[in-house]
């Protein structure tokens, strides 16, 4: 029988591949930070001080999956802009969207133009779309990519301004962006860098696991760089990470396959 050294155990060593494939679902699920904690930090003390070779190469496979600054960046590239008839369609459809149109319909139907900033956009179908319906608002937004941004912008060029507009309404946006932030404060750090104090936040999340999760082989080749979902949401955890992160505001939620908050200032 092979002697063990101090703090090893036989039932985990046995035992090791329901943990393994525990962490797999995890991962598959849209819940990498808690896999990531659970290979690092959920092992019993000499295995956190001594990794089977499974885990260390669980963690090589995750980390590859998980996608860094350079993958969002280049997938902005890859993905920049769409048509004004797509982006009319998804502001008219996705709930987040309709929700943003109506909320500056209602400023224009009172001779205002807000001023929309908007985090991480992708393929800039919200002022595409905006813009599209004929509503009247200035855009800026933080972006990871400058060439999607040049490329993207050309369509709403008209509603560009370098500086916030003094004396108007200021919505900000930050849809379906917490999930892959590491830090979910990186959304305040972002609003107060830019210098908004918002009338109105904006954010959405999927309802808990998007979809079905990821089926099949998730750490193959063409899948690397394409983890995106750091964790999940319920409805309680996200009104409270919102009110958390936000202080003076209060909050309307809705509910949907990609839920809404809309935070007011008080």
């Amino acid at each position: 029988m092979t002697q063990l050294h101090a703090g090893q155990i036989r039932t985990f060593e046995e035992n090791l591949p329901s943990l393994l494939k525990w962490a797999e679902f995890l991962i598959k699920t849209d819940e990498i930070e808690k896999a990531e904690w659970l290979l690092h930090h959920g092992l019993p003390g000499y295995y956190r001080e001594f990794p089977p070779a499974e885990v260390i190469d669980m963690r090589k496979r995750m980390y590859q999956f998980l996608m860094n600054t350079s993958d969002y960046a280049m997938n902005r590239e890859d993905n920049a802009s769409c048509s004004v008839e797509d982006g009319i369609d998804r502001v008219n459809r996705l709930m987040r969207g309709t929700i943003i149109r109506d909320e500056v319909k209602a400023y224009n139907d009172k001779g205002i133009k807000p001023h929309v900033f908007e985090m991480g956009p992708g393929e800039y179908w919200l002022p595409i779309g905006l813009k599209g319906l004929g509503l009247d608002f200035t855009y800026q937004c933080s972006y990871l990519s400058q060439t999607a941004y040049d490329k993207s912008k050309q369509v709403f060029l008209d509603k560009t301004v370098d500086h916030i507009p003094l004396g108007v309404p200021q919505i900000f946006v930050a849809c379906e962006i917490i999930e892959h932030l590491r830090s979910e404060k990186e959304i305040s750090h972002c609003m107060h860098k830019h210098g908004l104090t918002p009338d109105q936040i904006h954010l959405s999340t999927p309802l808990y696991t998007f979809g079905q999760g990821c089926d099949g082989h998730w750490d193959s080749e063409s899948n690397r760089g394409r983890g995106g979902h750091l964790r999940t949401y319920t409805p309680h955890e996200f009104i409270s990470v919102a009110a958390g992160i936000f202080q003076g505001y209060i909050w309307s939620y809705h509910h949907h396959e990609v839920q809404s908050l809309i935070g007011r200032r008080g």
